[in-house]
């Protein structure tokens, strides 16, 4: 049976009933001190004492509660925007919470400054290339990332070894793929093989049309179709055109989206420009979202998001969410917005859609199992600023009006994460707990992509075969290749012995890697403008940190305003950037800089500091639990924040 989309909230549940499937060591503790400080209430009170003449009893102390700490991250938020917003308003909660606590003046990544590494780092206290964790430099070359340093692990590892409950939600770093990574609870969101998709639906004639609401015009109905990219036909729906308004006029709004041919058993039911959510594989409980764009009479158009699901553990937890949250909303959809699918107002939509139902499953987890650590992670500036950070004449399709709607788009975001934060904070005690909002790094703006492989191949550095879609690399002829990514790119030489289709000998490595250097040093925009802001041989990548066996030959980064791609095929180098903005710039970009606050527990109050490490974060963090570190961090506590 199809269900609507729907907001819900969890009832309460029992503290003790849930707490006592996830006693820790620690909860032990606890629990024996309790019992002795009553036994020892209990010996004493046979004999009272008399209490001297002006002197009241003296109350039995409340026991001081543990320490606990919690990560809130807003990817992609940008010390300028924040303090900005603050200073005009717009963020009240977190105005007070930064005069209840610590402000750094910024944050600062590692480079490349990618949110992927940047909470690699801030989950383990070293740098990406020796994390262990998934980062952009492997997911980026390729290849996968080797040899899992034995001496790192997530602080959320070193919390539960000291005997604390953790929990990560919704942090990127943190995945069911691996046990030696898992926290006591996680929650997680997925995709399936189902991609998003307009369908536009030719209306036909209802014979069997029975009950069911009111039409004011003949019911109509089509087929929808949700195809598998691998396995091709996914599900098939009955859909049901019908006009709901009484005015003489034949226009269908309102849409009945049935996956059994039976009404009388539910239904989605989906008004013009509203959304829906709609069961794909019950026993995944995987589903999309779907919104009514358009009705001419003879069709109705409709878009159809990615299949997606939640994922978490322990099974109590995943069946909780699945149960009280339904179906996640997927992210909002950019490529959709880019392509017509779906309208600026509608990808925000999607957006404060995922944005509410990770609050309140995050904000379930929190009240139900009080995690002694909490990770949880926010996308809504990341999703935001690859579509409304509009503020360069040279981004496409720039206009003074058009970048003050999509400026009020960024300030509405920064207002929704600052209601959020509250919402959070009326469920934590800052007594004992201590907060953390934070974020891996910011997002520039661009307006010009790059593409790196069709420089290489004017450089006769790389040929290929095939067109369109279809174009691949010819290995027999290309003597090099990049994988890119917004603000980075690794070339690879192929080289005979390393390569299964190696072409170049060890004896002409080093003056392809030179020709590939001076060719990219060379690129230029119209203006002669230089395209990267650094380019470095492999045996360089030391001096960042990036010395991978996955890193490239050669290491490119971008220009500001600049974002590289690698796709096959393409004429021209230069070209309209496909969002607008991007990452993996130079991490002293200011743009770059990510935030942070601390409030609560033995936090200072109304504390400014100087710029903090993102390898900080972690050892900071235990130092909030009372916990020791793992030894050969590259971070370390931050000082001078504690009373």
């Amino acid at each position: 049976m199809t269900h609507c989309w729907r907001q819900t909230r969890p009832p309460m549940r029992s503290m003790l009933g849930d707490r006592t499937m996830f006693l820790t060591h620690r909860d032990n503790r606890r629990l024996f001190a309790i019992l002795l400080a009553a036994s020892l209430v209990s010996s004493c009170q046979a004999a009272p004492t008399a209490t001297p003449t002006g002197v009241g009893p003296h109350p039995t102390p409340s026991p001081v509660p543990d320490p606990s700490a919690l990560v809130l991250a807003w990817e992609g938020a940008r010390p300028d925007w924040i303090n900005r917003y603050i200073a005009d308003g717009a963020m009240p909660n977190l105005a007070a919470f930064a005069d209840r606590g610590v402000q750094a003046e910024h944050l600062q990544p590692e480079d490349p400054a990618f949110s992927l590494t940047g909470f690699g780092a801030m989950s383990t206290g070293k740098r990406a290339a020796g994390s262990g964790l998934p980062s952009a430099l492997s997911q980026l070359s390729g290849g996968v990332q080797s040899g899992q340093d034995s001496q790192t692990e997530p602080v959320w590892r070193t919390a539960m070894r000291s005997g604390l409950r953790t929990a990560t939600v919704f942090w990127p770093t943190a995945t069911l793929e691996d046990p030696q990574q898992f926290a006591d609870l996680m929650v997680v969101t997925a995709s399936s093989d189902i991609p998003s998709a307009q369908h536009t639906l030719v209306l036909t004639d209802i014979v069997d049309w029975q009950g069911g609401p009111t039409s004011y015009s003949p019911p109509r109905e089509a087929q929808l179709t949700l195809t598998s990219s691998t396995d091709g036909i996914a599900s098939v729906f009955r859909v049901v055109a019908l006009d709901s308004q009484d005015d003489a006029q034949a226009a269908y709004d309102v849409l009945l989206v049935d996956d059994d041919h039976d009404l009388a058993n539910g239904y989605a039911e989906i008004r013009l420009n509203q959304w829906a959510s709609m069961t794909v594989s019950p026993r995944l409980h995987s589903g999309v979202s779907c919104c009514f764009t358009a009705s001419t009479g003879p069709t109705v158009t409709l878009y159809s998001s990615q299949a997606v699901y939640s994922q978490a553990r322990p099974q109590e937890l995943l069946q909780s969410v699945n149960r009280d949250f339904g179906i996640p909303p997927p992210p909002p959809d950019a490529q959709a917005l880019h392509a017509g699918w779906i309208s600026a107002e509608q990808y925000v939509e999607m957006a404060l859609l995922r944005q509410r139902w990770m609050d309140d499953v995050t904000l379930f987890v929190y009240r139900t199992y009080a995690p002694e650590l909490l990770l949880t992670n926010r996308t809504l500036l990341a999703d935001y600023a690859g579509v409304f950070l509009l503020v360069d004449g040279r981004q496409d399709g720039y206009g003074p009006e058009k970048a003050e709607t999509y400026a009020a788009h960024l300030k509405d975001a920064h207002t929704i994460l600052d209601e959020g934060l509250r919402a959070l904070l009326t469920q934590v005690g800052l007594i004992s707990s201590s907060v953390f909002v934070v974020s891996p790094n910011g997002y520039a703006a661009v307006h010009t992509a790059v593409n790196v492989n069709t420089i290489l191949a004017g450089a006769k550095l790389l040929t290929t075969s095939g067109g369109g879609k279809s174009t691949v690399i010819d290995v027999s002829k290309s003597r090099a290749w990049a994988a890119a990514h917004q603000g980075m790119a690794h070339i690879y030489i192929s080289l005979e012995g390393r390569e299964k289709t190696g072409i170049v000998a060890a004896a002409d490595y080093a003056g392809v890697q030179e020709q590939i250097l001076s060719t990219l040093v060379a690129a230029s925009d119209e203006t002669g403008q230089p395209v990267f802001s650094r380019v470095l041989r492999r045996e360089q990548l030391e001096t960042l940190h990036l010395d991978s066996p996955d890193a490239g030959d050669v290491v490119a980064q971008a220009n500001p305003g600049y974002t590289l791609v690698g796709v096959l095929g393409m004429k021209e180098s230069l070209n309209p950037a496909p969002s607008y903005a991007g990452e993996g710039f130079v991490a002293t970009l200011p743009e770059m800089h990510g935030v942070f606050f601390a409030a609560g527990g033995r936090l200072a109050t109304g504390k400014s500091i100087s710029p903090v490490s993102i390898l900080d974060l972690a050892p900071t963090l235990c130092q909030a639990l009372g916990i020791q570190p793992l030894s050969g961090l590259e971070g370390s506590a931050i000082e001078g924040i504690w009373n």
